[in-house]
């Protein structure tokens, strides 16, 4: 009887230690869970978001000490904010390298004020590229991650959208014109004198632009990579789906041929 009640007690002992742990197991879990900052960043974000855009615009002129003062209450509006959340646990490991991508371009802007008094173009620069990687973010926030503003401020939520849409429909124009480019292989003319030489390349235009203008910069390169002569090519009224003959002609004795970029005009309807 004694020994049953032993054995009872000892099994009894262990469901106990197994339910304990157990409990302990899902405690220990729920409390990694509530370590993730995924939900805490985006009601943040949109803290930041607010006391930026809640700031008093001054009157001031381009690059004026009021002008500095502004913007840098703007930018350190936002970055207290979000900044902490470089260092954070997320759950979604892709919101977490857009997070700090976000908090990057802040900073990028912070760096950008440095220069608004001294070299007001680079300011300008690193201004602009991290005000139009901030609209994209913003817009893939609102979009996939439930990224929320007051009805106060859905008009500055409309800047970052339009802005953004412009960015991608830029974007995707210069990826076409770069295709063109690759595409543009030179061949020598078979009735090229000795002295002057003429080359030639067939283009088909696959974009979706009806070009007025098309110019490309031209560079033809000795075995060493050097410069030997620069040159342009050019046509005009380049509809898309057609092909153009692009020309140059040259004295030069070159190994290479290197298109580099182009400058183009759209047809107006």
């Amino acid at each position: 009887m004694k020994k049953s009640l032993l054995i009872c007690t000892v099994i009894l002992s262990v469901m106990a230690m197994v339910i304990c742990g157990c409990g302990s197991t899902k405690q220990a879990e729920k409390s990694t869970e509530e370590t993730y900052t995924d939900e805490d960043f985006m009601k943040d974000l949109a803290a930041g978001l607010k006391a930026r855009w809640s700031i008093e615009e001054p009157e001031y002129t381009e690059g004026d000490d009021t002008h500095k003062d502004y913007y840098t209450k703007l930018v350190d509006a936002e970055y207290d904010k979000v900044s902490p959340y470089l260092d954070k646990k997320f759950k979604d490991s892709t919101l977490q390298q857009k997070a700090i991508n976000y908090i990057n371009m802040i900073k990028q802007q912070k760096e950008a004020l440095k220069y608004m008094q001294v070299n007001y173009d680079k300011y300008s620069e690193l201004w602009g590229e991290a005000y139009d990687e901030r609209s994209k973010l913003i817009v893939d926030f609102m979009e996939n991650y439930g990224l929320t503003v007051s009805d106060k401020y859905k008009s500055f939520l409309d800047d970052f959208k339009t802005n953004a849409q412009e960015i991608e429909e830029k974007e995707t124009r210069d990826k076409q014109v770069n295709t063109i480019l690759n595409n543009m292989n030179f061949k020598k003319d078979k009735n090229s004198s000795y002295d002057w030489k003429n080359y030639n390349a067939i283009v088909e235009n696959t974009s979706d632009i009806d070009f007025d203008s098309f110019v490309a910069d031209v560079n033809l390169l000795d075995k060493d990579g050097v410069i030997v002569e620069s040159t342009t090519v050019y046509v005009n009224s380049w509809k898309k789906g057609t092909k153009m003959k692009f020309t140059f002609s040259t004295d030069k004795n070159f190994d290479k041929i290197s298109v580099e970029k182009a400058e183009w005009s759209e047809m107006q309807e």
